[in-house]
């Protein structure tokens, strides 16, 4: 399935957050594609923070990879630094 949404300000995001919040199932994999810039951690602080307030969501661009105290888990990826799928493993 692929979904599509436009915002204009980072306010824009909540609604769709807590809408996705209520779609999704365990196991499944959300892909954020947008340009560096574009509000896509921001986006993934918000939808965190639907699954817990004690989530403190920030740009994994230096780890790769974080790991939020979510239920069910959330694992922040910054795939634009890999060059294989292997590299994801």
């Amino acid at each position: 399935m692929t979904l599509t949404y436009t915002s204009n300000s980072p306010e824009d995001l909540t609604p769709f957050a807590e809408t996705l919040k209520n779609m999704l199932k365990p196991g499944q994999i959300v892909a954020v594609d947008a340009p560096m810039g574009a509000g896509k951690t921001t986006f993934i602080s918000l939808l965190s923070r639907c699954f817990s307030e004690d989530a403190k969501p920030s740009s994994p661009t230096f780890g790769i990879v974080n790991e939020y105290p979510t239920n069910p888990k959330i694992f922040h990826f910054d795939c634009y630094r890999f060059n294989t799928v292997e590299e994801a493993y």
